[in-house]
């Protein structure tokens, strides 16, 4: 019976709750990122009394006022971004090495129709992996380990270090379409909380190094410090102090220097011929921002759409086999949907525009204008519909780099069209680059992140940031627009969606 009470009493604040900025905290994370409700979705994440079902509540109350000190908590927070950043290199060196296996094959001017088995041979894999033997769903590790923020949950089993990379490397190594930095920064917020745990840390210190190594991961797979800094205050919701954020500096920072030594100091996107943004061309920059707001919400909406339908799936063999053949009838007819789409960002850039053909239905066709904006729209069309089959069709995967790929495109076909049909000047790559910052920041609506994660994924630095800024900025601020119309319209019309209801009838 005493043990039952003091469960009661120690449950309700096993990780601590917010402090210092806690205000701050949560209107960055309710208005800069509404976090997308899953009611399947649990998280893992325990509570002390869980942890350590032998602990008392005199061992609790000792460990809540154990303070390790300023020094010991930026070595723990550096250990973490070690480890996380060797974690970001061996998931990256994974999928890069396991794809050119599979696809060694691979014929650029024809077809390869093999293709569309890969993502159902993937998705089977990863399905038997999570249901027979690590016996947990692991996909959608954001939206667990926000789940687990949520209910104060901040006690990872040890496993999430290494299960989301596993899983995550079959899945994208198999042609799905989708990113790495979900796996990662799961694992790198179970790295943060292990290393807590074995050091003996209070709960509030655990939860920090939690988010701390959420944001390590992200900083880790994208090489952006700043990047992954932002996503763990706008994404996770971490605590504002100073204590906090210089951890989640230190742990950042180490985690991108260590993944950037690993990989031989290698970009995933280089850049290094931008062209300076133009003024006179400024209205068309504005212009370019609504458009990418405008495309991030049919993206988010088809994404939404797409999980559903597969959610209407119950058998989790059908559900992996209709969403592989998906997958892979898409990747199929466009082949640069495979994977993470690095490689085709990276092409747009160096203005290498023929790769939008390459071993897909238009790859014996001339790269005319004409054909090159075709290819691109119909990558635009389809790409969120791969995404979401890859994610919710069984898959192990993120969310992030889907959308940087996708604002790669974007940005080209705006530019391309207007430079070839309507003798306007722009630079291609240059909104090629803007794109990518544009659609992260208004699929994802986290603004701040998409500015600096983008930027610093390029080896030109903060050399284009303004331009990337205002596109980030503008495509959000459109997504919010759209988002407010549609919920007005949903408040104002009838309950059947046809003729408002009688006098007396219940509103709903």
């Amino acid at each position: 019976m005493r043990d039952e009470r003091r469960n009661r009493q120690t449950d309700h604040r096993t990780c601590g709750g917010f402090k210092g900025g806690k205000g701050i905290a949560r209107f960055l994370q309710k208005f800069l990122y509404p976090p997308v409700k899953r009611d399947d979705v649990t998280g893992y994440g325990q509570t002390i009394t869980q942890r350590h079902p032998s602990i008392t509540s005199e061992e609790i109350q000792a460990l809540d006022t154990r303070d390790p000190g300023s020094a010991t908590m930026m070595a723990v927070a550096l250990l973490t971004g070690i480890l996380t950043g060797v974690a970001a290199y061996l998931l990256k060196w994974g999928i890069a090495t396991f794809s050119k296996f599979v696809t060694g094959c691979f014929k650029a001017d024809s077809l390869n129709w093999w293709l569309i088995l890969l993502p159902v041979a993937g998705l089977i894999l990863v399905g038997i992996y999570q249901r027979y033997v690590i016996h947990q769903e692991i996909s959608h590790g954001d939206d667990r380990l926000r789940q687990d923020f949520l209910r104060d949950r901040c006690y990872l089993p040890l496993s999430i270090t290494y299960n989301p990379i596993l899983a995550c490397i079959i899945t994208l190594g198999f042609g799905g379409s989708a990113g790495s930095e979900g796996p990662v920064a799961y694992s790198g917020a179970a790295i943060g909380s292990n290393i807590g745990s074995l050091f003996r840390i209070s709960p509030d210190k655990v939860r920090m190094l939690t988010a701390i190594g959420a944001g390590a991961g992200i900083a880790g797979i994208f090489k952006a410090p700043v990047g992954g800094v932002l996503f763990s205050i706008e994404v996770i919701g971490i605590e504002l102090t100073t204590s906090a954020v210089a951890a989640l500096f230190v742990a950042s920072i180490a985690s991108t220097t260590t993944a950037y030594l690993l990989s031989g100091g290698t970009a995933d996107i280089p850049f290094n011929d931008a062209a300076p943004l133009s003024f006179d061309y400024f209205p068309l920059l504005l212009l370019f921002g609504v458009i990418c707001g405008l495309y991030s919400s049919y993206y988010a909406s088809t994404m939404e759409a797409v999980a559903g339908w597969l959610g209407k799936i119950h058998n989790p063999w059908l559900k992996n086999i209709v969403a592989g053949l998906s997958v892979g009838c898409l990747i199929f007819l466009f082949p640069p949907l495979y994977g993470e789409g690095y490689g085709l960002g990276a092409d747009l850039l160096g203005g290498d525009w023929d790769k939008l053909l390459a071993g897909g239905m238009l790859s014996g066709s001339h790269p005319t204008p004409s054909v090159l904006l075709i290819g691109a729209f119909c990558i635009m069309a389809v790409k969120s519909f791969a995404t979401a089959a890859t994610n919710d069709g069984g898959g192990v995967a993120g969310d992030f780099a889907p959308t940087i790929m996708i604002g790669s495109v974007i940005g080209f076909f705006y530019a391309y069209m207007l430079d070839s049909y309507c003798g306007v000047a722009l630079d291609v790559p240059d909104y090629v680059f803007m794109g990518m910052a544009g659609i992260l920041a208004g699929a994802v609506r986290a603004p701040l992140m998409a500015m600096f994660l983008v930027t610093e994924m390029a080896t030109i630095g903060y050399g284009q940031f303004m331009p990337v800024a205002i596109v980030a900025s503008i495509s959000y601020l459109t997504v919010c627009t759209v988002k407010f119309i549609g919920r007005k319209r949903s408040q104002d019309s009838p309950p059947d969606g046809c003729k408002a209801p009688h006098q007396g009838d219940p509103q709903g």
